[in-house]
């Protein structure tokens, strides 16, 4: 367990374990504290003490597992993704979500007038600095700057940051082509800085309604497929040919 995911004693993190013949292991926290398991039926189970402290309120703290596999190259090991949790009112909480997806524009092309909105639904505001945008396939965008979600939150990024051409969307942040949003199927991904899947949103044609974008009512629901979601039918202000919410939430209800 450990309280950092940026760096641990003189080594940058995430590190790459190779250098100690764990091939294709990833340290992803640093090492504050560890605990030997016992599996029952291959599975493992522990208990965190945290301290009593309104001091620690909100904050995070993150979790790896090592498991020792003989079959495994190196050292026989294998390591998992860290997980974090957050101590007090956000426990519990996504860390940020997908919560707006305008598809297919109309009347303004879709390099133009494509964009997304997430949500931090936590009580401390969230830098995407160093994340990535992607897809299952090949359109990767890393974030190469500060946007910061505020606690609890909306803001939008787009594919074109000018509201004259965009449909007039305000967008926090830009992040251009090649990452075109499918408008018969595609997947909508978030990375954090380390690389680790914080949310996903996947569509198919049905979910597509051109000129509208598609909104989740409900930002702790699972946004993994359109079930949750539904169509927007009013256009925001000062705009007459798209309907959508952008930088708020939804207008709609579920489809």
């Amino acid at each position: 367990m450990g309280l950092s995911t940026t760096d641990w004693a003189s080594f940058p993190l995430p590190l790459n374990l190779d250098i100690i013949q764990m091939p294709g292991c990833i340290l992803y926290t640093d090492l504050r504290r560890t605990k030997g398991l016992t599996t029952v039926n291959g599975q493992a189970s522990w208990d965190v003490v945290l301290p009593s402290d309104p001091e620690w309120l909100g904050r995070s703290f993150f979790q790896q597992v090592l498991v020792i596999d003989p079959s495994v190259p190196g050292l026989g090991a294998v390591m998992s993704n860290a997980a974090e949790g957050i101590i007090g009112l956000d426990s519990g909480l996504p860390q940020v979500v997908i919560t707006e997806v305008m598809i297919n524009p109309d009347g303004i092309s879709d390099a133009n007038g494509e964009w997304f909105e997430v949500h931090n639904p936590r009580t401390k505001p969230v830098n995407l600095q160093g994340w990535t945008i992607k897809d299952d396939g090949s359109d990767v965008h890393v974030i190469a700057s500060n946007v910061v979600i505020p606690a609890g939150g909306y803001i939008v990024l787009a594919r074109n940051g000018d509201t004259l051409q965009n449909g007039g969307v305000n967008a926090a942040y830009v992040y251009g082509d090649p990452n075109p949003l499918g408008n018969t199927g595609d997947e909508l991904i978030l990375l954090d800085s380390s690389q680790i899947e914080i949310d996903r949103v996947v569509w198919t044609a049905p979910c597509v309604v051109a000129g509208s974008s598609i909104s989740l009512p409900d930002p702790l629901a699972d946004n993994s497929s359109c079930v949750t979601w539904c169509v927007e039918t009013l256009p925001w202000s000062g705009v007459s040919a798209n309907n959508g919410t952008p930088g708020a939430a939804a207008g709609c209800s579920v489809f």
